[in-house]
């Protein structure tokens, strides 16, 4: 996997993750579908006040994150690609796109999509990145630009190749919750702009492997 399209593939995940989330978060009453850990979060504190209505969709939604994350690694285990579960995500957010579903369709469906995501690539060359969530790509990255400063900007260059890749995803990952958020209001098919990142990617991850088995 080149540098370029390894950078060009967490791109596109983080943005698509980044948009997903801020849709579900703005557009299905405040649920998280990528970052399972706020929505954990929330399911606590909805229990310990007795709602029960609320924790049951973060139940749902967390359950269906975890479905999701074992199909997408039953089927990259079973193809030996990456581009599967990734490709099966991006088509079930055409479907999305295409139908009117319930609120809680769209949360089992998105949260899924962010199961099968995750489980599809967690490597970016050398690097082992999740483009779902970035609380650890941040303190990756700060681990890193450390590393940089103290070793007076002769770090290894994996060190560097890294930082960009975290440093990017986190911010794919920040302007693509912008662009949902701006989404919802002004598309009349706010989902698409992921459905269409995430499909790209499945055929950027499709053209690699195709290439290199091994990647």
């Amino acid at each position: 996997m080149a540098l370029f399209e390894s950078l060009l593939l967490a791109a596109l995940l983080a943005l698509g993750a980044g948009f997903v989330d801020a849709y579900g978060y703005i557009g299905l009453g405040h649920v998280f579908v990528a970052n399972m850990t706020g929505t954990t979060v929330l399911l606590g504190i909805a229990a310990v006040h007795g709602d029960g209505s609320l924790a049951a969709h973060y139940v749902l939604t967390v359950g269906a994150f975890a479905a999701g994350a074992l199909l997408g690694a039953l089927l990259k285990r079973v193809t030996g690609r990456g581009s599967m579960p990734l490709l099966l995500g991006g088509a079930a957010l055409i479907g999305l796109v295409v139908a009117a579903p319930s609120r809680v369709t769209a949360l089992v469906l998105l949260a899924a999509v962010m199961g099968l995501q995750g489980s599809a690539v967690a490597r970016f060359r050398s690097i082992s990145l999740q483009t779902i969530v970035i609380t650890g790509t941040i303190v990756r990255l700060a681990e890193g630009v450390v590393t940089t400063v103290l070793g007076g900007g002769k770090a290894e260059p994996d060190v560097h190749e890294a930082n960009v890749h975290h440093a990017l995803t986190w911010s794919g990952y920040l302007i693509g919750a912008g662009a949902g958020g701006i989404a919802l209001e002004r598309l009349a098919m706010p989902l698409l702009p992921p459905a269409c990142a995430i499909l790209a990617a499945t055929a950027l991850l499709a053209l690699i492997e195709g290439r290199d088995p091994e990647k």
